[in-house]
């Protein structure tokens, strides 16, 4: 469920990337470091642009652009941990993720340090 994600969450990515994103129980998602934003969107859904059938499952959702427009994540929870695949087109992603997917940069992990009301 999307607002099951719903608060602040300090993200740390394997490659020593840190910020913060702040979810909103409405989907919407901002971060730290950047006046970017981004909705989550439910993976395998119709609004999912990237299509990636690796991560069509329940509770999984696209975040597109949050950090620019060639980029994109997949997010979902696992153990009260937001889990983050990073990908992109426009830089250092040149591996494949830990599902297969190509175009893969890194994970992250993010720690909820406050629950959004």
């Amino acid at each position: 469920v999307m607002s099951d994600l719903a608060g602040t969450w300090r993200m740390l990515y394997s490659n020593g990337h840190q910020c913060t994103y702040r979810v909103a129980q409405d989907g919407s998602v901002t971060r730290d470091v950047s006046e970017g934003a981004s909705k989550l969107i439910p993976a395998g859904s119709s609004e999912d642009t990237r299509g990636d059938t690796n991560f069509r499952s329940d509770g999984r959702f696209l975040l597109d652009g949050l950090h620019r427009p060639a980029q994109w994540e997949y997010v979902w929870l696992d153990g009260g941990r937001l889990q983050v695949r990073h990908f992109c087109v426009d830089g250092d992603c040149w591996s494949s993720s830990p599902e297969g997917s190509s175009n893969f940069c890194c994970t992250g992990t993010g720690e909820r340090v406050r629950e959004e009301l």
